[in-house]
């Protein structure tokens, strides 16, 4: 799913739920859920060797690929930010969680994932270890 569309259910998501919990977790959630897309620029940069910000390109670059490395896009950092939260009663951070793990969801459900494991990170990082390795020239 593209950001734009994240951002369009993001704002959907707030809009419902506007009302019924203070702004801050409104705005934690918010965070949560667009700013997991901060890997996509690391994985073109793992890919491409060279840095970008352009929606463009790092829309082109997930089309037809399987292996991605994506670090936020997993269960252990958004499960080990949420159960940071939960020891240190820390709702902001808690609710970023929530928006990261509502983002997460979605892609599954709209972009799908290779096998079920591949929303780990620890498997795409063994299984897929072969595309981390920076070539020298």
């Amino acid at each position: 799913m593209r950001i734009r569309e994240h951002v369009v259910l993001t704002i959907v998501m707030v809009a419902l739920w506007l009302g019924r919990d203070e702004l801050i977790n409104l705005l934690a959630f918010s965070i949560g859920s667009i700013l997991i897309d901060i890997d996509h620029p690391l994985d073109f940069f793992i890919i491409y060797h060279r840095p970008t910000f352009s929606i463009t390109e790092l829309s082109k670059l997930l089309e037809g690929r399987k292996n991605v490395f994506l670090p936020f896009h997993s269960m252990e950092v958004i499960l080990s930010v949420l159960l940071y939260a939960v020891c240190t009663t820390n709702h902001f951070l808690g609710f970023m969680a929530v928006g990261m793990m509502f983002h997460f969801t979605v892609d599954i459900i709209t972009n799908g994932y290779p096998t079920f494991l591949s929303i780990f990170l620890t498997y795409r990082l063994t299984k897929w270890r072969d595309m981390f390795r920076f070539k020298t020239q």
